[in-house]
């Protein structure tokens, strides 16, 4: 058998027996450049390996448990393992090349067991489930992740217009050694101003 088929089929088989899908360090998504006439820009984040995802500093894993919901286009990250403690900050970095002006993100996610606060950039973190209690779009008892409609915006702080390399900051709250996840849509939109 070639080596390049074997080894084909050995990475299929390490993938079929288990072995966490890790991410791998990737450029950063890039918000598009303003152009004249002051249109708005938008970047769409999804939850994935390939975007630059941490979760507590470090590099994120596909998870997956057979109650999460359907996140199609985004898929399930956590961290290695699928098992977390009780406060899991995830964050995705991504290039602003071009000044811009105010920026907002709009985020559609699921979460377990809860996702807890939305920050974009240097901005105020906004609240997503504001505890693991039922919530006016949030299913009863921390299970966040049994729906993908949960809708949460936040603000950049005014200087993440001029910051190179912002990023968006999202926590979750989960019941400590137990699966833990997070997917989401993100789309950051950002006002173009004549300079």
């Amino acid at each position: 058998m070639p080596m390049s088929r074997s080894l084909s089929i050995g990475l299929l088989v390490v993938a079929i027996a288990g072995t966490p899908v890790i991410a791998q360090a990737q450029t950063p998504p890039t918000l598009p450049t303003c152009r004249a006439g002051g249109q708005p820009v938008t970047l769409v984040i999804r939850t994935d390996l390939t975007s630059g995802w941490t979760v507590n500093g470090a590099p994120v894993a596909a998870v997956a448990d057979p109650g999460y919901t359907n996140v199609a286009p985004a898929t399930w990250i956590g961290p290695v393992g699928g098992r977390g403690p009780a406060t899991l900050v995830y964050r995705v970095p991504f290039n602003a090349p071009t000044m811009h002006g105010q920026m907002s993100v709009s985020a559609r996610w699921a979460a377990d067991n809860c996702g807890g606060m939305l920050t974009a950039g240097t901005g105020t973190a906004t609240a997503g489930s504001t505890s693991c209690t039922p919530g006016p779009n949030a299913p009863p008892n921390g299970q966040d992740f049994r729906a993908f409609n949960h809708i949460t915006n936040a603000q950049f702080h005014p200087a993440d217009s001029n910051n190179p390399t912002p990023s968006l900051t999202f926590t979750v709250a989960n019941q400590p050694g137990s699966k833990t996840g997070l997917a989401g849509v993100f789309t950051i939109t950002a006002l173009c101003v004549c300079r």
